[in-house]
């Protein structure tokens, strides 16, 4: 049966971000004082193809639509994993929406 969950009041909630779109503005910086992408991902601590993407917005887009063209998302998909992953990520859901409830009512107390 499907569960209702609640979408995240902010992306800093959301385990899937690397860097955070608030972020994108102090990579931008970095890159221009060391003017190395790999550099500036060493100082994030994410890979240099995360702040390709930050740089280049269009090389990112080009890359989603090739991934859909070639449908590499059949390529690794295992069964098991994947309801085990989905099941982690309801309760993950499920814990911050309730934290929100919470935080909703005592903010109207």
């Amino acid at each position: 049966m499907p569960e209702k969950f609640y979408k995240y009041s902010a992306p800093e909630q959301d385990g899937r971000y690397k860097i955070l779109p608030s972020q994108h503005k102090n990579v931008r910086e970095v890159y221009a004082l060391l003017h190395s992408e790999r550099k500036t991902a060493k100082v994030f601590n994410c890979s240099r193809r995360c702040i390709s993407y930050i740089l280049h917005p269009e090389k990112y887009k080009a890359a989603l639509k090739q991934r859909k063209e070639n449908k590499v998302h059949l390529l690794y998909y295992n069964r098991n994993e994947h309801t085990q992953a989905i099941s982690k990520y309801r309760k993950k859901k499920r814990i911050l929406g309730f934290r929100q409830i919470i935080s909703n009512t005592k903010s109207h107390a």
